[in-house]
């Protein structure tokens, strides 16, 4: 009877919920991994059945393998309905899984933005941050979220949370070329020359990945063009080693020192040349290199 409850608010079949609920089947079964009639009715979004659950007493917060709760599923799969019931019932609206993620990192990582909204009305926890120091601010910046971020900006999460290595949400959206988030970033007061551990500031990544868009953004907005990271690399550096002649080019236009050499005393055009980028090496001066 509990797995023909669990099959049953698998697939939102609402008679048949009540039918067995009626006979005394226990609301609570778990499967091997953990996941309740309660569990599967949170991910496929059956408000229904979630509510009859709800009101024949079913743990609300039962986590099931890697400690997902139904409020961590309905978040990750944007089962807003869903989501309002469990937070009127009280379900734990800061619940961390195996990995620390909490249903607002969810909601941030997939771009959730009504559930995200819900959970911010509801106080839940902005700052939270998973295995890694990852927050839903990062986490927004990463997978380039306008909207998502937006709302976490409006709610005053942390702009310069950083992760464990030392990246903050405008690092990471330099290094995913995410223009817009960057944008909405600067705008917002973020650290436009935060460095990580290893000394990589926003405009480093950019210029390494050869996002030209973001890059001119940093430029506009006074960002150090000469930042060294620790390994001795300039924006300039990196966009000759990596043949990004359109970013060049832009770090030229700006004055960013075209002779400057990383700590092994490799130059821009050492480094081009190196790596057969002629187009790089035709807008550079005479080569220069200790090595």
């Amino acid at each position: 009877m509990e797995i023909d409850l669990r099959n049953a608010a698998c697939d939102g079949d609402q008679p048949k919920v009540m039918k067995l609920l009626a006979a005394g089947a226990n609301k609570d079964a778990a499967e091997n991994d953990g996941e309740t009639p309660m569990f599967w009715s949170a991910h496929n979004g059956h408000a229904e059945v979630l509510k009859m659950l709800l009101e024949a007493g079913a743990n609300k917060d039962p986590a099931a393998k890697g400690g997902f709760t139904p409020m961590h599923i309905a978040a990750q799969n944007g089962h807003a309905e869903v989501l309002k019931m469990l937070l009127a019932a009280g379900a734990n609206k800061d619940a961390a899984k195996n990995n620390g993620s909490t249903p607002m990192i969810m909601a941030a990582q997939n771009g959730h933005a009504e559930v995200l909204k819900m959970l911010l009305t509801a106080e839940a926890n902005i700052d939270a941050a998973a295995t890694g120091g990852f927050t839903p601010m990062y986490i927004a910046a990463q997978k380039g979220h306008t909207e998502v971020l937006k709302m976490l900006l409006a709610s005053g999460a942390n702009k310069d949370a950083a992760d464990n290595n030392g990246f903050t949400p405008m690092s990471i959206a330099a290094q995913e070329g995410h223009a817009e988030v960057l944008k909405m970033l600067l705008e917002s007061g973020a650290d436009k020359d935060a460095a990580a551990d290893d000394g990589a500031t926003p405009m480093i990544m950019a210029a390494m990945n050869g996002h030209a868009e973001v890059l001119k953004m940093l430029l506009a907005s006074g960002a150090n063009k000469d930042a060294a990271d620790n390994d001795g690399d300039t924006p300039m550096i990196m966009a000759a080693q990596n043949g990004h002649a359109e970013v060049l080019k832009m770090l030229l236009a700006a004055g960013a020192n075209k002779d400057a050499a990383n700590n092994n005393g490799s130059t821009p055009m050492f480094l081009a040349a190196q790596n057969g980028h002629a187009e790089v090496i035709k807008m550079l001066p005479g080569m220069r290199s200790a090595s």
